[in-house]
């Protein structure tokens, strides 16, 4: 077996560096991936500890109040606030279904990379539209997901003034 020549060294040594560095930016982005998917989890739980919390409150709050007089705009809070759980809810379940499409988008491209590997490039190249498809549809949907909850925020700070103004109305005006 012939020596490799210092070409053929240095060529090898570039492609197992190459290699590496790939796999160490796979490693990166697959745990930037994991944090961004805990902050998102992180995020939908805490709209719905605020709006359903806000709920709660209020409910309690006219429990051990029952003589208050009761103005039209708490029940505008009120509805505010089971809009803004409800929405996140709803963005929970699209974040659900975003991964699932995502998951069946990364099913079709290694599916994809065992038919070239097979050397079926017509095959390979049915299965890359089935996973541009998938991607496309989970970015859709994370984006509904995205809007979804933002609007759980919003609903969340509207029902919140509404409930407040009308409670504090309630408290500093006589009962009648």
């Amino acid at each position: 077996m012939a020596e490799p020549t210092p070409d053929t060294s240095v060529a090898l040594h570039h492609r197992d560096l190459s290699k590496q560095l790939a796999l160490d930016a796979h490693r990166a982005a697959t745990e930037r991936s994991k944090y961004v998917i805990e902050m998102a989890q992180l995020g939908l739980r805490s709209l719905v500890l605020v709006n359903g919390g806000a709920l709660v409150g209020m409910l309690t709050f006219l429990g051990h109040n029952p003589d208050m007089a009761l103005r039209g705009q708490l029940w505008v809070g009120f509805g505010w606030l089971i809009a803004g759980l409800a929405m996140a809810l709803a963005a929970i379940l699209v974040a659900y279904l975003t991964q699932q499409v995502f998951s069946t988008s990364e099913y079709h491209e290694a599916y994809r990379l065992l038919l070239l590997s097979y050397g079926d490039a017509e095959a390979a190249k049915r299965e890359e539209g089935k996973e541009d498809r998938h991607r496309a549809i989970g970015s859709w949907l994370q984006t509904v997901a995205i809007l979804v909850a933002a609007g759980s925020f919003v609903s969340f700070a509207v029902g919140s003034y509404w409930t407040l103004d009308a409670l504090i109305d309630a408290v500093t005006s006589p009962l009648i």
